[in-house]
């Protein structure tokens, strides 16, 4: 019995370690990223935004010929900015866009200049994209 409890103890001790490096992780992962996309003489900018140091809120930054607009935005489900930023760059290089991701140094720059808007329904936003 007592062999019992220590292993049990034991299994717990992991499992809580185990899940606090995982909330550590998640804290370190969550970075705003920036790629930009060229088409000939053209350059569309699309940034995976967030607000504070967690993973939300987020949003999706999408510059187009100097005019920022936000795609998508989240405020309650974690992972959901992330998908969209990787969808929405996948997408446009399906329409021949040749997408780069920034480096951080750059991005930062970026971010000092732009003045989010707020979100815009993405039914609209689609008509734009190209």
């Amino acid at each position: 019995m007592q062999q019992s409890i220590g292993k049990t103890m034991i299994q717990l001790s992991v499992v809580g370690a185990m899940a606090a490096m995982a909330s550590v992780a998640n804290a370190q992962a969550v970075e705003n990223r920036t790629t930009e996309c060229t088409h000939g003489s053209k350059t569309r900018t699309i940034t995976l935004h967030y607000a504070t140091p967690e993973a939300l809120p987020c949003e999706i930054q999408y510059t187009k010929d100097g005019v920022m607009k936000v795609l998508w935005s989240a405020t309650n489900k974690a992972g959901f900015c992330v998908k969209q930023y990787q969808d929405f760059v996948a997408k446009q290089q399906g329409w021949g866009w040749q997408c780069t991701e920034v480096a951080p140094s750059a991005k930062a720059e970026e971010a000092e200049t732009s003045e989010p808007e707020p979100a815009a329904a993405a039914a609209r936003a689609e008509a734009d994209l190209q």
